[in-house]
């Protein structure tokens, strides 16, 4: 298991329900926080087995040290979840270049960097895989203020589509989970808003 995300709520709650499987855990934070702060602890204290790299996975070379580092710990890889987001909050209109990239890499690139890493691993063990990532409904609905986000959500649908029948015939299987408003450190930034949750609100 790796999981490419940052050490937030959800991230935690999915790899303490993973390694309460047997599932041994490797947590890679976009922040490059300490080990202590996010998944890695919590794996711990329920009594698996957990190894934290700190990765920028918007970076091809950061992501294939990640793999490197996984095998190097593990000897393989069984399943990925891509499980990191990135936001800015402002209107389309106000978005610079490089701000639109922040978000479409943290969100899209960094899912198909990652994606491509693990594919290329499980084909070469010969065992299949399984990758899972993390989508949003806002790739089937507007948020306001929200632009490159919903663009970046539509697009890992995609991604998953085509990823998934690309891969399957190596016995990859490839999936992704929509959630709705899931009280996380990064949503809270739309929760305490009334105009972007009202928005939400009238589009679902």
């Amino acid at each position: 298991w790796v999981a490419a995300a940052p050490s937030d709520t959800d991230q935690r709650e999915v790899a303490a329900a993973a390694a309460k499987h047997g599932v041994d855990c490797l947590d890679a934070p976009v922040s490059g926080g300490p080990a202590d702060a996010g998944s890695g602890k919590l794996v711990f204290l329920i009594g698996g087995e957990a190894t934290v790299i700190p990765c920028n996975i918007s970076r091809k070379a950061e992501v294939e040290a990640l793999v490197a580092g996984t095998i190097k710990q593990y000897g393989g890889i069984d399943i990925l979840v891509c499980n990191a987001g990135v936001n800015v909050k402002k209107s389309a209109i106000d978005f610079t270049p490089a701000e639109f990239d922040t978000v479409i890499g943290g969100n899209l690139r960094s899912y198909f960097l990652c994606a491509q890493a693990a594919a290329r691993q499980f084909i070469s063990q010969g065992t299949g895989g399984v990758i899972v990532m993390n989508s949003s409904n806002a790739s089937v609905a507007a948020f306001e203020d929200l632009t490159p986000y919903c663009a970046a959500k539509g697009g890992i649908d995609m991604l998953v589509r085509q990823t998934a029948d690309e891969l399957g015939r190596a016995g990859v299987r490839v999936n992704a989970v929509r959630p709705g408003i899931v009280a996380t450190d990064l949503v809270s930034m739309v929760m305490d808003d009334e105009q972007v949750m009202g928005s939400y609100m009238d589009n679902m």
